[in-house]
């Protein structure tokens, strides 16, 4: 959902997925890997450095918003989940003689 609204993120990985999620959010330039030197815990300073780096007024605040932006817009071009969905059906159904 985050990408639908363009929203940079903040990840605090706790779990599997999560780990991997914050490693490409960073890669992707919308998002901080929110508790990298204590996950699975939260760091109350390492949290807070982290979203002030996300929603802050300085220039690397606003590099993560005008990529979150293009995120955005490159999941509307390709259709969403609902595209995903029809695609799959199409190739699960399709009849192979």
């Amino acid at each position: 959902m985050a990408h639908r609204a363009a929203l940079p993120q903040v990840i605090l990985a706790q779990w599997y997925d999560l780990y991997d999620n914050a490693n490409r959010a960073e890669y992707r330039g919308i998002g901080i890997y929110g508790n990298r030197g204590v996950a699975p815990d939260i760091d109350a300073e390492e949290f807070a450095a982290a979203l002030s780096r996300v929603v802050g007024d300085g220039p690397e605040a606003e590099g993560y918003r005008s990529r979150a932006l293009e995120i955005r817009a490159l999941c509307q071009v390709a259709g969403g989940r609902r595209a995903a969905v029809d695609r799959i059906l199409e190739l699960t159904t399709q009849q192979r003689w």
